[in-house]
């Protein structure tokens, strides 16, 4: 009986866009059972996809899989999403040193030089730079991802999205690449770092692979500006809890739990977080 008056409503009684946010609210109440879970998230998907259809350019795709739209994907030129591994050892002997920025960062890669820099690290295929960027053009944006495919593909993303002049992803080890893009860049301007959903490495012999260590905390301190930010979000607890310990123990930072991102946009990760009812725990890091 549920299920047939929500399917009523999707079609007759509620905006599109209304009865999706309104459909994913009752696919994770706890009362739902598995069937309803699946059809009421499959008719926000498809809710969503129509809303979002009718009030944007005919060029902009959907991801019915994230809930995002694809920038730079649209028609017959879509790019293909390259298949890599999930997981990569970052420690191994020919990604510990990756750093592939080219000769000119940052000159000849933006086109404003003096805007605040925004930083992404495990950008992946890069929707959630590209969805930020159109939010708020102020910022420019450099993704960091270690998988190279995802990198290429991310790039060709913001080239037909016309945005490759303030949006850049980078192939590297985050850890190896921070300092020289922030000691390269406008003295004082990287103002935003984002970490999305990093991998937990749940074993405790793989912590030393996780992207957050203290050497990068460090460098973080002595290149950040008082003032400058760095919000990490996860759905691992643990990781949650790892994360504040490395960077309050620095010395240099403040930390803060947030209710909500404080992002206009949402990653693919988060979206599938909160489709399944997963808790985000959300942390934001101020440069003292």
């Amino acid at each position: 009986m549920l299920l047939r008056r929500l399917l009523f409503a999707s079609l007759f009684c509620f905006p599109r866009s209304a009865f999706g946010q309104f459909a994913v609210e009752n696919a994770t109440r706890p009362g739902a059972c598995s069937v309803q879970r699946s059809l009421l998230l499959c008719l926000s998907r498809r809710c969503l996809v129509c809303a979002h259809a009718s009030q944007n350019a005919p060029d902009n795709s959907f991801d019915l899989k994230g809930m995002v739209p694809n920038v730079g994907d649209s028609g017959s030129d879509r790019a293909k999403r390259p298949r890599v591994r999930q997981h990569v050892n970052p420690l191994s002997e020919h990604l510990r040193t990756l750093v592939e920025l080219p000769p000119e960062w940052p000159v000849g890669v933006y086109n404003d030089r003096r805007a605040p820099l925004h930083i992404d690290i495990g950008c992946a295929t890069g929707t959630f730079l590209l969805e930020l960027s159109q939010e708020d053009p102020s910022y420019n944006y450099v993704g960091l991802e270690i998988r190279r495919p995802l990198v290429e593909f991310a790039n060709i993303r913001a080239e037909r999205a016309h945005v490759a002049d303030r949006v850049f992803f980078v192939c590297c080890n985050a850890n190896a690449a921070m300092e020289k893009i922030i000691s390269t860049y406008t003295l004082g301007m990287v103002r935003r770092i984002s970490l999305n959903f990093p991998d937990p490495y749940f074993k405790r012999r793989q912590h030393k692979r996780r992207v957050v260590q203290p050497e990068l905390v460090h460098c973080l301190s002595e290149g950040l500006a008082p003032g400058a930010e760095v919000v990490c979000q996860t759905d691992v607890a643990e990781v949650h809890e790892y994360i504040r310990e490395v960077f309050v123990s620095s010395g240099k930072f403040t930390a803060e739990n947030l209710s909500d991102s404080p992002y206009p946009v949402r990653s693919e990760r988060e979206m599938r977080c909160i489709l399944n009812g997963r808790q985000i725990f959300r942390i934001r890091f101020v440069r003292c």
